[in-house]
């Protein structure tokens, strides 16, 4: 399964845990992707300071609406800004253009425009992402 992750407030908040699992779920075969808001240069740096190493792709919002979607946008202050309705949309685009089969984010905004081929898992920091796993079939107990 393809499997993607989203960086602020879901792999941030609780690091250690997400990196055991994100490794676990790679040695189960699984194919794991970072999404975030960040260009994928920041996001590296990012990561390596959570101590994050164990993925397959970072995928980046900006650069992906930038490059691949041509939506226009416009640099204030070094970050990249486009209209809201394309930003919220992104998640559901890169999704259907990556194939993930679920989406793990802490924002259901994210969540409202995937597709039924993209399962999607609201993250807090209550949530047991482990039986959600087991529930989706993504993983054995």
């Amino acid at each position: 399964m393809n499997i993607a992750f989203d960086l602020h407030g879901t792999i941030d908040v609780d690091p250690i845990n997400m990196s055991n699992m994100m490794k676990a779920l790679i040695d189960s075969n699984h194919n794991v992707s970072v999404m975030t808001g960040s260009e994928h240069t920041k996001a590296i740096s990012e990561l390596q300071n959570l101590d994050i190493y164990d993925y397959s792709e970072i995928y980046s919002i900006p650069e992906f609406l930038r490059e691949v979607i041509n939506v226009p946008g416009r640099w204030i202050d070094g970050k990249w800004y486009c209209e809201d309705d394309f930003w919220w949309k992104s998640k559901a685009m890169m999704c259907e253009y990556y194939k993930i089969d679920i989406l793990i984010d802490n924002m259901k905004e994210y969540g409202q425009y995937l597709s039924e081929n993209t399962k999607f898992i609201l993250f807090d920091e209550d949530i047991d992402l482990n039986k959600v796993l087991i529930d989706f079939g993504v993983i054995e107990c």
